[in-house]
C-alpha cells in the first residue's frame, strides 16, 4: 500500500486587529455615519442613549473609514444638532472621552469644529466643550467651567495630509492630576495636560453639534468628512483607544457587541472539538472590508449580510486559514480548522499500481475508507501511529509519522503481497 500526507498550505494574511468584547459602558453617543445607520434626516446613535442626531446640508454616503462617512464644506450651519442630553456632559464626576475619525480636505491654515458643546467661537460661558482644529493647524481640547477652561489640550502635531483620515481621540479621567487629560492621534498619545478649576459646578446648558460651530454667521464648520465620533462619560484607557484606531482599520465596538441580532462566528479544531479562543476575521462587502479580533472565542458582526470571511491568525498562527465567500450572515457560523491535513494513497509495490478500497486509521481515532485511491485525514500538529487495512492482503501496515503545525508532507508507504511486510517510507 502507498500512503501520501499531504498537507495544503494557505496563505497567511498578516493584518493587526483588535478585541471583539469592547466594553461600551458610559458611551452615550456614536454615529457611525453609515448608511445602515442613516434614516432621511436622522442619523442613528448606536449605542443604548438613544442620541440620534438631526443632519443639515451634509453630503452622506462618502468613503469612511468604516464603511460611509459624512461630509461638510465649512458652509454656516452645517452639522449634525444634537441637543443638550444630560449624559453628553463631561463633569468631574465621570470624566469624558470623545474621539473620530477626521480628514481635513485643506492640510493648514483654518479653524475648524469637528465636534462642539456650546460655540466654537465664544466666550468661555458660552462654551461646554469643544474638540476642534485650530488656526494655528493643532487639533484641540477645551472644557470650560463657565468662566475659565479647566482643560485646554492642544496636539503637538500641527501637519496634516489634506484628504487622510486621522484618528483622533480625547480621554479624561475627571481629575486634576498631573497629565490625566490626554490626546491621541492614530493610537499613539500625542500630548497631555493637567486641568485645574471645578467643572463639577458647571451648568452644561449648551447644545451639541458634530461639524458644526454652535452659532449663526461665524463659519467654523468642519470641512472634510467625519466617521466614527462617539462621546463617552469615562476615560477610555489607552489599549482602548489602540482598539479603536486598529492599525488604521478602525473599530465599531457596537457592530460586535453581542447583542441578541448579532451574526456569530466561533471556531472548533476540528481534531478534538474544542473550542478557539483565538483568532481573528476579515468580513468583506463590495465596498470595504472590517477587521475584527477575539480573544474570547466569539466574534459578533451585523446579520443579514452577504461577505466574504477570511478567518486567520488562528491561536497563534497555528491553525490553517479558512475562507467562506458569499456567505449569508443571518446563520451564526461555527468554522472547523486544523492544524495539519492528511491524504492517504494506497500502492502495491509489486506493480505500484493504486490498491483502491481500504481503511486506515490515524491515531487510533481517524478511519476512512476509500474506493477512489484517496482518504483525507484534518489533524493537530503531532506524533501519530498510521495502521492501513486491505482486504487483499492478511497482515496491515503500519507507520509512525510526526507532523508539524503547517507542515506540507508527502509520504509514501508500500504493501507487498506478502505477510508481514513493514513500511518503507520511499521519501
Amino acid at each position: 500500500m502507498k500512503f501520501k500526507f499531504i498537507i495544503f498550505g494557505l496563505v497567511l494574511i498578516l493584518l493587526s486587529s483588535f478585541v471583539s468584547a469592547f466594553d461600551t459602558s458610559g458611551f452615550t453617543l456614536y454615529y457611525t455615519m453609515d448608511d445602515l445607520n442613516t434614516s432621511g434626516s436622522t442619523t442613528l446613535d448606536s449605542s443604548t442613549a438613544g442620541n440620534d442626531g438631526t443632519i443639515n446640508s451634509l453630503s452622506t454616503g462618502v468613503t469612511g473609514v468604516l464603511n460611509e462617512a459624512y461630509e461638510g464644506t465649512r458652509t454656516d450651519n452645517q452639522n449634525i444638532y444634537v441637543g443638550n442630553p444630560s449624559n453628553l456632559d463631561c463633569d468631574q464626576s465621570t470624566g469624558c472621552s470623545m474621539g473620530c475619525w477626521v480628514e481635513f480636505d485643506t492640510a493648514t491654515g483654518q479653524p475648524e469644529s469637528i465636534m462642539v458643546k456650546g460655540r466654537t467661537s465664544g466666550s468661555t460661558a458660552d462654551l461646554d466643550w469643544t474638540f476642534q482644529r485650530s488656526s494655528g493647524n493643532n487639533v484641540f481640547v477645551r472644557i470650560s467651567d463657565g468662566s475659565a477652561y479647566i482643560v485646554s489640550l492642544f496636539s503637538n502635531k500641527n501637519t496634516w495630509n489634506a484628504g487622510q483620515y486621522y484618528h483622533i481621540v480625547f480621554t479624561w479621567d475627571g481629575s486634576t492630576a498631573t497629565n490625566s487629560a490626554k490626546l491621541y492621534i492614530d493610537g499613539v498619545q500625542d500630548a497631555t495636560y493637567t486641568p485645574t478649576g471645578n467643572y463639577a459646578s458647571v451648568s452644561n446648558t449648551h447644545n451639541m453639534e458634530v461639524f458644526g460651530d454652535g452659532a449663526t454667521g461665524t463659519v467654523y464648520e468642519h470641512d472634510g468628512k467625519l466617521d466614527e465620533c462617539w462621546f463617552a462619560q469615562r476615560e477610555l484607557s489607552a489599549s482602548e483607544v489602540t482598539e479603536l484606531y486598529n492599525s488604521g482599520n478602525g473599530f465599531n465596538p457596537f457592530a460586535t457587541s453581542g447583542g441578541s441580532t448579532d451574526f456569530e462566528l466561533t471556531v472548533v479544531n476540528v481534531y478534538n472539538s474544542t473550542t478557539i479562543s483565538n483568532f481573528s476575521a476579515n468580513f468583506t462587502n463590495t465596498t470595504t472590508t472590517t477587521s475584527i479580533t477575539t480573544t474570547n472565542g466569539t466574534i459578533y458582526y451585523p446579520n443579514d449580510q452577504i461577505v466574504d470571511i477570511d478567518i486567520y491568525d488562528i491561536d497563534g498562527s497555528t491553525y490553517f486559514n479558512r475562507s467562506f465567500y458569499n456567505y449569508n450572515t443571518s446563520q451564526d457560523l461555527n468554522a472547523s480548522v486544523w492544524q495539519s491535513v492528511l491524504r492517504v494513497e494506497i500502492n502495491e509495490s509489486n506493480t505500484n499500481n493504486p490498491m483502491g478500497s481500504f481503511n486506515a486509521t490515524v491515531g487510533g481515532t481517524f478511519n476512512e475508507s476509500n474506493t477512489t485511491d484517496f482518504a483525507t485525514f484534518y489533524l493537530n500538529a503531532g506524533s501519530y501511529s498510521i495502521n492501513a487495512i486491505s482486504d487483499r492482503f492478511f497482515e496491515n501496515s503500519t507507520k509512525e509519522i510526526t507532523l508539524s503545525e503547517l507542515e506540507d508532507l508527502t509520504t509514501t508507504v508500500y504493501f507487498a503481497n506478502t505477510i508481514n511486510i513493514t513500511a518503507n517510507d520511499l521519501n
